[in-house]
């Protein structure tokens, strides 16, 4: 039977570099000299390394270092409000979301760190239309936007900006909503940015950490004149940042990071009258750390931030999230207790949207965005959940910092690239007719690093001890199409890195020496049924194997090993099936051998190697099945090839390499199977590539 092959699936910190990883590339291939290379837009990406795939019918199996896996929406999308699904269709957004507002007519307004939308530039601002297309209003600022108002007439925008809508205009200006260009309105806001605008009654209340704005000194908060630009003597003077602003009848509230506001001492929170800038009797006592977000319902005020107590004399726990009074201030016995920040908060009628950092909230896992009761404070079935991003030391950058309501759709804006994915521990499903994530969900408590479908089974190897609920040393299988493990257990003592499926018998290779109940160094014959290493099969190899491909009398193996089968061969063997000891055929590869694949009458070689054959041809080649010679060289530079697979004719290669025969192709390449020259067909990947899996269509 065909080969079936997967790469060793090494580590390196160029990988590591690689916050979000398409689980598969999913470009369409179609017949040379020319070929396709669109992406799927929707098909899924990760939260962490994929090192493995494999293809069994409809379904393509992942596994690797992930935790989640979902649909590539970008860092914006409205989502339903009944059911939790993202509306369909919209368009991909790439940047930070910090600010959303609708447009009254089923659209949207974004401002953030944004760089594109739908494919189009834009830089920190942009307008989606209601039929998810991408509007030509483009303000263009030249620093990201915070904050967001419209008043029907105006788009405000506040941020960290000094050039917005082709004028000069420090951190506040009003757009055109139709054009985008900067009108005449020019509040002048200096020495700090603005972070939070309410548009009301011909004023616009700004609030940040400026220390002048409408020509007037105002300390980080102020009203400004929508006609004239002026600063209106309305003056509430706080003593530290003001992050965000709620306004509900004669009061407006505002939080931050001040001690001080409206001339009485407010810690982080106050109600301010909107005649006199004077604090109300809203005080909720101390606050121990920042309040971000605010929303007001009623006589009730939603606060959320990065705190943990609220109250004096007595200080109650509530972590990140809580309920004010809005007449008094004292806290409310809401306590939805949130596992970290929350950084924006929306209520509609009895339930209240939140969105943050946190992983937790309202007594349920939510990662990002939660539908809260009003009542009981307890998260409600509503579930979109997003991933977050992580920069390269695993530390998040963004969560979820904005949310708006309009005609049945929440807009949850962030810094995430997913949401409404599933949370999946190193191993996943997908459908690929369709790109939604099975409910197949396993579960394993260490890295994936090879997967094979074959025999009707799937077979992983890697680091684990335990997957799908039951021990299971670095090899494993589940039973297909039902995906439950089986209770083949083979019990390896150190990493499985390779796998490959012969009729009744399961190789596998890695760093292991003890295997299917035998001593067995780093390769192994397996009972398909048992799970017993074979008697007779020992090639005992003295360096870990990372390859493996089967069929026939022939097992072909390549690792980093100078000793294998009873005789001398570095890095690449062939071995025999029955007894396990090496032929006579020996490319010898100079370094580590990561992938193979089979052909007809020859066998694709990949790894880290300078010269096979004693031919210089680094990194891949193609040595003739008997002889052991060299026939095949596409000539790359780099530092290795790591996986190898046909599509439509071509042999795919990904790895770590940037030229093919002079030709620039970064990790990913498609090459003439006879000829080794490289297709035109170019994805640029920015990162290393561990796995393809082809069903004939689409890589």
């Amino acid at each position: 039977m065909p080969s079936l092959l997967e790469h060793p699936a090494h580590t390196n910190a160029r990988a590591h570099r690689a916050t979000w990883l398409a689980l598969a590339l999913a470009l369409a291939l179609i017949p040379r000299p020319t070929h396709a290379q669109t992406i799927l837009q929707d098909f899924p990406v990760t939260d962490g390394v994929v090192y493995a795939s494999a293809i069994d019918g409809n379904t393509l199996y992942l596994g690797g270092a992930f935790t989640y896996v979902g649909p590539r929406t970008g860092s914006g999308v409205p989502v339903d409000t009944g059911t939790g699904l993202a509306i369909p269709g919209f368009p991909h957004v790439v940047g930070r979301i910090r600010a959303v507002v609708s447009d009254g007519a089923g659209g949207w307004y974004i401002g953030g760190d944004v760089t594109s939308v739908g494919g189009l530039p834009r830089q920190g601002a942009a307008h989606i239309l209601a039929d998810n297309s991408v509007d030509g209003w483009n303000p263009s600022p030249d620093a990201a936007v915070l904050a967001l108002a419209f008043d029907g007439t105006n788009i405000y925008a506040g941020g960290l900006f000094l050039s917005i809508g082709g004028q000069s205009r420090n951190r506040i200006a009003a757009l055109d909503p139709v054009t985008g260009l900067a009108t005449a309105w020019n509040p002048n806001a200096t020495s700090g940015s603005v972070q939070a605008l309410v548009a009301s009654g011909g004023v616009v209340y700004a609030a940040g950490s400026f220390v002048n704005i409408g020509g007037q000194p105002r300390n980080r908060i102020a009203a400004i004149d929508v006609t004239t630009g002026n600063a209106t003597t309305w003056n509430p003077n706080s003593s530290g940042t003001v992050s965000d602003l709620a306004l509900s009848g004669s009061r407006l509230f505002a939080s931050g990071n001040f001690g001080m506001i409206g001339g009485a001492p407010r810690s982080r929170v106050a109600g301010l009258d909107l005649i006199t800038g004077n604090a109300t009797g809203f005080d909720p006592g101390f606050v121990d750390n920042m309040i971000q977000a605010l929303a007001v319902a009623g006589n009730v005020v939603y606060i959320g931030g990065n705190f943990t107590g609220i109250g004096m004399p007595t200080t109650f726990a509530r972590n990140c999230i809580a309920a004010l009074d809005a007449t008094t201030g004292l806290l409310l016995g809401w306590n939805p207790n949130s596992d970290s920040n929350v950084l924006a908060l929306v209520v509609d009628g009895g339930t209240v949207y939140a969105g943050g950092y946190f992983t937790s909230i309202g007594g349920q896992p939510r990662f990002g965005v939660a539908a809260l009761s009003a009542a009981s404070g307890l998260a409600t079935a509503w579930d979109p959940e997003t991933q977050n991003l992580f920069n390269a030391l695993g530390a998040t950058t963004a969560g979820v910092q904005a949310l708006a309501l309009a005609g049945g759709s929440l807009y949850v804006g962030g810094g995430f690239m997913s949401l409404g994915g599933k949370r999946r521990t190193g191993l996943a499903a997908v459908d690929i007719p369709s790109g939604q994530v099975t409910a197949w969900d396993p579960g394993v408590n260490d890295t994936i690093k090879v997967l094979v479908a074959g025999g009707g089974r799937l077979y992983a190897g890697g680091r684990f001890t335990s997957i799908a609920g039951q021990p299971r040393n670095r090899i494993a299988a589940f039973d297909l199409p039902a995906g439950t493990v089986a209770t083949w257990d083979p019990n390896a003592d150190q990493d499985v890195r390779a796998i490959a499926v012969d009729a009744s018998t399961v190789y596998a290779g890695g760093d292991f020496t003890s295997i299917g109940g035998q001593s067995r160094n780093h390769v192994a014959a397996l009972d398909a049924g048992t799970g017993a290493a074979a008697p007779a099969w020992d090639p005992n190899a003295d360096g870990p194997v990372y390859a493996l491909a089967a069929g026939g009398s022939t097992v072909y193996a390549g690792g980093s090993f100078a000793n294998i089968g009873g005789g001398t061969r570095a890095n690449l063997a062939a071995l025999g099936a029955s007894d396990g000891l090496a032929t006579a055929w020996s490319p010898d590869p100079t370094a580590m051998v990561r992938a193979l694949l089979t052909g007809p009458g020859i066998v694709y070689v990949g790894g880290d190697f300078g010269s096979i054959a004693a031919t210089v041809a680094p990194l891949l080649a193609g040595v003739d099945a008997t002889t052991g010679s060299l026939i095949w060289k596409p000539l790359m530079t780099g530092n290795s090839v790591r996986a190898l697979c046909r599509s439509r004719g071509a042999i795919c290669a990904g790895g770590v390499f940037y030229t093919l025969a002079g030709v620039p192709h970064t990790y990913v390449a498609a090459i003439h199977p006879t000829t080794a020259v490289a297709e035109s067909w170019d994805p640029v990947a920015d990162n290393p590539v561990n796995t393809l899996a082809s069903d004939g269509t689409s890589l």
